[in-house]
């Protein structure tokens, strides 16, 4: 039978557990601040989560951030009467082009052709045309679509040399298929290195997940 000696390597087990537990949780990093703010842009919610700076540290980094995101909004937005798109729909052409709208419109070029044409920023006339047939109530007619058809495509509007833009008769742009992933790449450029990680989130839809959360290995996103 065993001796009442034999209880100890049992105890002593649970002692060691104990000391490597208590190891590995001094050896674990801590849980980095994450610093979270989201606000109505471009018809949707940004939000944005900074990692490695509290509150008061992360918020002129906020305002800046936010700021970036209404300016190109206030250039690229065709909703705004006061936006650059909107003065280049009423007037029809400009030499002096803002160079992030006209980064936009290279871009939307770029992804029309690599596309096939299924992307193309010239939808706008479309878009325009559906929203009268909404308000009036019946569908457009046939010659209503062909007319539009007409306004739409790689003629619709062309970058020249010098910086600026000219719109072909009745064409309209909308940029909503890629305003807002340029926005994040534009934000991207704009966060300091001494974070350490951060969430970009438009929507829902468009993200940019820089480096990790501050407490774990892997964002977590909602789709």
């Amino acid at each position: 039978m065993p001796g009442p000696r034999s209880g100890r390597p049992t105890a002593m087990r649970w002692t060691e557990r104990s000391l490597g537990l208590a190891l590995i949780l001094a050896c674990s990093p801590a849980a980095l601040p994450e610093t979270l703010d989201g606000r109505y842009a471009m018809g949707s919610i940004l939000e944005i989560t900074l990692v490695g700076a509290d509150r008061e540290a992360a918020q002129p980094l906020f305002e800046d951030l936010f700021a970036e995101v209404a300016e190109l909004e206030r250039l690229a937005s065709r909703h705004d009467p006061a936006s650059a798109l909107s003065a280049l729909h009423r007037e029809g052409a400009t030499s002096d082009l803002d160079p992030r709208l006209r980064e936009l419109l290279e871009l939307s070029i770029r992804f029309r052709e690599a596309s096939g044409g299924a992307f193309d920023a010239s939808i706008g006339a479309w878009v325009e045309l559906w929203v009268a047939a909404a308000e009036r109530g019946r569908l457009p007619s046939a010659g209503e679509r062909r007319e539009t058809a007409a306004h739409t495509g790689a003629d619709a509007f062309v970058l020249d040399a010098a910086g600026g833009v000219s719109l072909a008769a009745g064409a309209r742009i909308d940029l909503g298929g890629i305003a807002k992933g340029y926005a994040l790449d534009r934000l991207r450029e704009r966060l300091p290195g001494s974070l350490h990680g951060a969430l970009l989130n438009f929507g829902q839809s468009s993200y940019w997940a820089i480096g990790r959360p501050g407490d774990g290995d892997t964002w977590r996103v909602l789709l």
